[in-house]
């Protein structure tokens, strides 16, 4: 487990004629994709968030890749992200301090932090009439908790918060919990939480993500057989690889090779990282940094590449405390240290953060992609350059990584490894 990794800024607004619509849908073996639009600047603060949250999205990526050599990663920076920024609300002093600067968000004001989020939760789900993003957030409560008001108005007002008290006495807490949960990620996560709860535990703050879109060139499942793919350990599976002819912006250099592979309208894409032959995947991605990752990304051209992709579908889960202690938000975690009095007043209690668990789904065909993750913060107290007329092959045969993106901002929704597509 280990690191950071978080959101980034969008604003995305598209206006599109019904004969580009159409289009989009389409099955095409050879297609040329279009310039990606261009949004409305952002403001400072959501620069900045756009910015440190790559930073704090590829250190975390990189940290959990830690812990997980030779197995599949599939996280959500901007799911993880989004359920801290709400918590860091209840936190103060260096507790909060340090959430900030987890976060890489050291000097900026809380109150910028909640508006940029705001204004990015709006953007994301709007940006692509092509495209269904949802973003959900909530915070469930012990009934008999003594929760601050402000801090319950300002997760209703900058984040969307559905905010609801229970009896976690009953098993039926669980239950509304869980609806919640299959209910924001359409049935594909269907339990973050289990009755009895944890021994004092009085609250759970999460936020859910859903993602579905289309190709912009869907892969023809004609041309869809079974193929050979390689671990790191050298021996082979056979998933079932997919395949088409495209123009796509593309970019390889003696370190990596590089496709975008862009959903609807072409604001989101998938973004495959596929390392050399010879790479080890795992020294790839802990050699990954944000610099390298936008300098690739700025030299993508447009291409006409053969492309070979595995068809999958993976469900993932991990704790990520240690990550995040790692990270330098220890005291959050802290029986002694931490301090969360602006969600309940009371020193004494000692509120502080239990567990981060973070549940995701992918499923990747022909068609186009669909993910959703779920990241549930427990608390507890305590009494104490290419030719344009060659295709140039793209066979992901071996593990690559890839990230699901807004295009104009650079926000990670999404960021996996993709070891064993038949795992």
């Amino acid at each position: 487990m280990k690191r950071r990794y978080l959101l980034l800024a969008g604003l995305i607004i598209s206006t599109l004629f019904l004969w580009q619509c159409k289009s989009l849908l389409s099955n095409k073996s050879k297609t040329s994709d279009n310039t990606v639009k261009t949004l409305p600047a952002l403001t400072n603060s959501e620069q900045k968030i756009a910015t440190t949250s790559q930073t704090f999205g590829i250190d975390l990526f990189k940290n959990v890749d830690d812990s997980a050599k030779g197995e599949n990663v599939f996280l959500s920076p901007l799911s993880l992200s989004m359920a801290l920024a709400m918590t860091t609300n209840g936190a103060k002093n260096n507790t909060r301090t340090a959430m900030m600067k987890t976060l890489e968000m050291p000097n900026m004001s809380v109150s910028d932090m909640n508006a940029s989020y705001q204004n990015l939760i709006k953007l994301l789900i709007n940006a692509d009439p092509n495209v269904k993003m949802e973003i959900a957030n909530s915070i469930w409560y012990q009934n008999n908790f003594n929760v601050l008001n402000n801090f319950i108005q300002t997760c209703e007002n900058y984040y969307g918060a559905k905010v609801k008290g229970l009896d976690f006495g009953k098993s039926s807490s669980a239950d509304t919990i869980n609806h919640w949960v299959s209910d924001k990620t359409h049935g594909h996560i269907q339990k973050m939480v289990r009755f009895p709860f944890p021994p004092k535990t009085v609250m759970y703050l999460m936020n859910a993500i859903y993602f579905k879109g289309n190709w912009r060139y869907q892969f023809d499942k004609k041309n869809t057989q079974t193929g050979d793919f390689t671990l790191s350990n050298g021996s082979v599976v056979h998933p079932e690889m997919m395949h088409m002819t495209a123009t796509l912006p593309m970019y390889q250099s003696s370190d990596v090779k590089m496709i975008d592979m862009a959903y609807g309208d072409s604001l989101y894409s998938m973004t495959v990282l596929l390392p050399l032959k010879g790479t080890n995947i795992d020294q790839f991605v802990s050699n990954l940094t944000q610099s390298k990752l936008n300098t690739w990304i700025g030299k993508l051209s447009r291409t006409k590449v053969d492309v070979t992709f595995p068809r999958f579908k993976i469900s993932y889960k991990d704790i990520l405390n240690g990550v995040l202690q790692n990270m330098g938000m220890g005291i959050a975690f802290s029986i002694k240290n931490a301090d969360f009095t602006n969600i309940n007043p009371d020193k004494s209690l000692h509120l502080h953060i239990s567990q981060v668990k973070q549940k995701s789904y992918i499923d990747v065909d022909e068609t186009g992609t669909e993910a959703a993750a779920v990241t549930s913060i427990s608390m507890v107290f305590t009494s104490v350059s290419t030719p344009q007329n060659q295709a140039i092959p793209f066979v992901a045969n071996r593990p690559f990584v890839y990230l699901i993106r807004e295009r104009s901002s650079g926000t990670i929704l999404f960021i996996g490894k993709m070891e064993n597509p038949v795992l």
